[in-house]
């Protein structure tokens, strides 16, 4: 596990678009949740290895957390689970499967969000220029 400095703010995000108070947030190698906690990426991953400054780590952190505290409020597990099944079922390729629903999840979480918190979209938009900074 790893630090998250602001994680009064980042908590308060998820559970802001997560709505609802009781989910356990911490700070790790990546953001991701599996609905019952949030893991953030901690201060390390994004100022020591990444080298952004704490005010940009913030901004990534922010976001992260209003699209993960998203996916505890609006992601629906049944149809991804039967689409998998689905996908086994007749042999085909289960990692592809996997990365077409988190990318058509992320979306749709996405859009979710952005339609119950319209403001969403520009902390969103602000935390991606440390990212395209980092990576063009």
């Amino acid at each position: 596990m790893g630090t998250l400095k602001n994680k009064g703010r980042v908590a308060n995000m998820v559970y802001t678009t997560a709505d609802e108070y009781d989910i356990a947030v911490h700070g790790g190698d990546s953001s991701h949740t599996d609905l019952k906690s949030v893991t953030i990426h901690s201060d390390e991953v994004l100022m020591t290895a990444l080298g952004m400054t704490e005010e940009q780590a913030l901004l990534v952190q922010t976001a992260a957390a209003a699209h993960e505290g998203g996916h505890k409020r609006f992601s629906e597990m049944e149809p991804m689970v039967a689409y998998m099944e689905t996908l086994q079922k007749n042999g085909l390729d289960m990692q592809f499967g996997n990365d077409l629903i988190q990318i058509v999840e992320d979306y749709r979480v996405d859009s979710k969000i952005a339609e119950e918190f319209p403001g969403y979209r520009d902390i969103d938009r602000e935390s991606m220029a440390p990212m395209e900074k980092q990576f063009g």
